[in-house]
C-alpha cells in the first residue's frame, strides 16, 4: 500500500488559499490598474485619430508623403506633450 503525501482535498485546499490570498492582495490595488489601462487607451486612441487625420488633411492639401509624416508625428507628439501635462499637474476638482 502506497502513502499519497498529497491528497486531492488538501491539493484543492491549498489552491483555494492561494487564490483566496492573490485576492486580498490585489484587490484593492484594481482600481488603480483599471485607471491606468483606460488613460493609456484613450490616449492612445486620441493620438492615433488626430495622426491619421493630419496626415490626410495633409495630403489632400497638396503636401508630399515624407512631408505629411513629419506633420503627422508632430500632432501626435503635441497628443503626448499634452497628456504628460495633464498626469504631471492633475485635473483639478
Amino acid at each position: 500500500m502506497t502513502f499519497d503525501l498529497f491528497s486531492q482535498e488538501m491539493i484543492d485546499a491549498c489552491t483555494k488559499s492561494i487564490i483566496n490570498s492573490l485576492i486580498t492582495v490585489f484587490a484593492p490595488l484594481l482600481p488603480l490598474f483599471i485607471g491606468i489601462i483606460a488613460t493609456c487607451i484613450i490616449v492612445k486612441s486620441i493620438k492615433f485619430i488626430a495622426k491619421k487625420t493630419t496626415f490626410d488633411l495633409s495630403i489632400v492639401s497638396g503636401y508630399s508623403t515624407r512631408d505629411a509624416k513629419k506633420r503627422a508625428e508632430f500632432v501626435g507628439n503635441i497628443v503626448d506633450l499634452l497628456s504628460a501635462f495633464k498626469d504631471i499637474f492633475g485635473a483639478k476638482k
